[in-house]
């Protein structure tokens, strides 16, 4: 092959990869924000036609993901919020907050009633007033509710769930604390 050839090809497989990047992503129609920090102001998906929540923002009843060290309060309907990444502290507790996703490492999360918890990674510190259900996989991440707590499902080692009340536990892991404070 000869080396224009080959240059000709690089540039062909560079442009059809670069194309790729810019295929619209089927979110079941649902909207979705994207807050990420890399970026001035992230692009939410195709489908969606809203503006992109400030570090003090509104939901505005879209999907929210948060990642990568960043600071953020959010407020106003959040059917869901996504945190992913490491070391993301929010603030919640002025949102309803219908599905919470915490996904990495060394998360601060304060929120207010939450449906639906559900924490993967390690090392996450999460208060909540309440939460229908909590779902952990993970080790070492602490969940202090100041209400009651719906079904707790753990699998992973040295979590400590701390509630007002608990609902049914299924504890799949070693050393983990599931306690009801007095």
């Amino acid at each position: 092959m000869s080396r224009r050839a080959f240059s000709l090809t690089v540039v062909a497989a560079a442009f059809a990869l670069s194309l790729v990047a810019c295929s619209p992503i089927d979110t079941d129609g649902a909207q979705r924000v994207t807050v990420e920090p890399s970026r001035a102001a992230p692009a939410p998906s195709a489908s969606a036609d809203v503006a992109t929540p400030a570090p003090d923002g509104d939901c505005g009843g879209l999907a929210v993901t948060v990642s990568a060290g960043r600071d953020l309060r959010l407020r106003g309907d959040c059917p869901q919020v996504t945190v992913s990444g490491t070391e993301v502290e929010i603030d919640l507790r002025g949102a309803v907050v219908g599905e919470l996703l915490i996904d990495g490492d060394r998360h601060d999360v304060e929120a207010g009633d939450v449906t639906d918890l559900r924490v993967s990674g390690q090392d996450n510190d999460i208060e909540a007033s309440a939460v229908g259900s909590l779902d952990i996989a993970g080790d070492r991440n602490e969940i202090d509710v100041r209400g009651d707590v719906g079904p707790v499902m753990v699998n992973g080692n040295d979590n400590e769930v701390d509630a007002a009340a608990l609902g049914a536990v299924t504890d799949s892991g070693d050393r983990n604390v599931i306690a009801v404070d007095r």
